[in-house]
């Protein structure tokens, strides 16, 4: 036995004497009320000090509560016959209610959130203090108990005094409790989902009390009120009890939901699709906002390898992070009333799958730096395969073009030879050729038509151009995404090449637009036997459709002609 519990049996032992003296005092006094009920509120509130004090030693609330649980019986102890005594139980008996209204408040961190709280509860405080400070020098209980031998301290004797005080006290008994029920509404207000569902006794709790306040002091002092009067003694001590009874439900209701992290091993034991594991914590936690960031290098990412800011990792309340061997293995951003201790065990428990989880996120990541690279890539050919187009056109082709007039002007007017006029028209006919393969090619690398105006107008092109009939259908209506409508067009520039190449029989394409989704077919009747494996231009295809998020799937068996199907998205 430790030195801090040997502490705690005595202070139970010195309570446990000052409680029980207090209860004999008042029944030898004739006090009628409940004293079981009387004994068992200081006991409650005893009780869940101590644990407090053993579980949660930084907590004040423990304190508070033992506090409570001993100036509970000041008030008894003024049924005596020793004029001190008299004197404090009539002046401190209500202290405790301040102390209540302290707890009430402090729960369940143990400190007052708001400068508001703060004031409310510092005026009750003193209020009473002073109260009881007054009435213990002024109050002589033989001006109104003639049966009453001894005056208490009573220094200064003054029944004006006493009826001030008693005024007063009167206006605060229905100002305070308004004043409470506004800042107890204001801070459910500001409460989160689990905190609501731990303070709920605590509200019902608190209401319960305010009522049974603001009803006693319309009905205080009515001699006719006197069975009811006792009535509302007893509902505001039920109430009084609802601090210690949600601290300690609140410890019982932690042991099992530590108790459900084995049912959270079982859970990952399985296969954990993404965001699973953030879906499991958020049961097991009960706390559906929560959030689950995992370290990658270069930075911190969700389960599906998104990137997250760097300022929402700022460390701060509800902010958490996991650690195993010295290494952090995820972050949690949750609701900063759960238990850290539940925390930790439910990153105990996780530990393996968060790690897995962190090597399938940075995976992810990787896989989308990968495809972004892919990407640029294909962009940075296109936009260099226009460069060229462009270079050819406006250069080589316009030099070729500007021999070509100067030839045939040449032919026109020379009145050489038949010879030389016949050199001259072969070296034309030599150099139109050149330029139209010079076309041809820049057509080719990206053709004009495309970019000015669009996928439908440049498969037509290609269908002109095409040795073999080719029957276009498309749903196609508008512009597609720049880098989609390229790699469309390549699909069937390639489709119609191999077409010609192997097949020589007419040629389908269709082009379904529908639902977010662009579906490219080109259909021949050839001999079949393409196979993407062995042929360049076909995996050339498939990267330069991938890099776009889109698939490319290749039917071709024997004999029964061939299927390219292409689809990307094009929202």
């Amino acid at each position: 036995m430790t030195g801090r519990d040997v502490g705690m049996v005595g202070l139970a032992t010195v309570w446990v004497v000052w409680a029980t003296g207090a209860e004999v005092v008042s029944i030898r006094a004739g006090v009628i009320e409940n004293h079981v009920l009387d004994f068992a509120v200081g006991a409650t509130y005893l009780l869940a000090g101590l644990i407090a004090l053993r579980r949660r030693p930084s907590n004040r609330l423990g304190w508070l509560m033992v506090t409570v649980a001993f100036v509970w019986y000041i008030g008894n102890y003024g049924n005596t016959e020793v004029p001190a005594a008299v004197s404090m139980g009539a002046a401190f008996g209500g202290v405790s209610l301040s102390l209540v209204v302290w707890l009430f408040f402090a729960y369940p961190s143990g400190r007052l959130q708001t400068r508001a709280e703060q004031v409310y509860v510092a005026a009750f405080v003193t209020w009473q203090l002073v109260l009881g400070v007054v009435i213990a020098l002024t109050f002589d209980p033989r001006a109104t108990c003639a049966a009453c031998v001894q005056g208490g301290l009573a220094l200064f004797p003054s029944a004006v005094t006493v009826a001030r005080m008693e005024g007063i006290d009167n206006v605060l008994a229905v100002a305070l409790p308004f004043l409470g029920g506004m800042l107890f509404a204001l801070k459910h207000r500001r409460a989160s989902a689990v905190e609501r569902r731990a303070l709920l006794p605590l509200w019902i709790g608190g209401a319960l009390l305010v009522a049974s306040f603001a009803v006693d002091a319309f009905i205080g002092g009515d001699p006719g009120q006197g069975r009811a009067e006792y009535t509302l003694v007893q509902l505001e001590n039920l109430a009084r009890m609802a601090v210690p009874l949600c601290f300690i439900w609140a410890l019982l209701r932690s042991n099992l939901d530590r108790g459900g992290v084995g049912d959270l091993i079982e859970r990952l034991s399985g296969p954990i699709p993404t965001g699973g594991l953030r879906d499991a914590m958020s049961d097991v936690l009960r706390d559906p906002n929560l959030r689950l960031w995992l370290p990658v290098a270069g930075g911190w990412v969700d389960e599906a390898g998104a990137s997250i800011p760097h300022r929402e990792l700022t460390p701060g309340s509800g902010i958490s992070r996991i650690d195993r061997a010295g290494r952090t293995l995820a972050v949690i951003r949750h609701d900063p009333a759960i238990d850290r201790r539940l925390i930790d065990a439910a990153g105990a428990a996780t530990a393996m799958a968060l790690d897995n989880a962190r090597l399938h996120a940075e995976l992810r990541t990787r896989l989308e730096e990968v495809r972004a690279s892919r990407a640029r890539i294909v962009e940075a050919t296109d936009a260099e395969r226009r460069r060229i187009e462009r270079d050819l056109h406006d250069g080589a082709q316009q030099r070729l073009l500007a021999v070509s007039f100067r030839l045939r002007a040449a032919q026109r007017q020379t009145e050489a030879a038949d010879s030389v006029r016949s050199d001259l028209a072969e070296a034309e006919d030599e150099l139109r050729g050149a330029i139209e393969e010079l076309r041809n090619l820049a057509r080719g690398i990206h053709p004009v038509i495309l970019t000015d105006e669009g996928l439908g107008p440049a498969l037509d092109s290609l269908a002109d151009r095409a040795p073999m009939p080719v029957r276009i259908t498309s749903t196609l209506d508008g512009r597609l995404p720049p880098p989609i409508e390229a790699a469309a067009y390549f699909v069937v520039a390639e489709g119609l090449t191999n077409a010609a190449r192997y097949a020589g029989t007419p040629v389908d394409v269709t082009v379904d637009v529908c639902g977010g989704r662009c579906v490219l077919r080109v259909r021949d009747n050839g001999p079949g036997g393409a196979d993407r494996a062995r042929g360049s231009g076909l995996r050339g295809l498939a990267d330069r459709v991938e890099a776009v998020d889109g698939w490319l799937t290749i039917q071709s068996p024997s004999g029964a002609g061939t299927t390219l199907t292409a689809e990307f998205p094009c929202e």
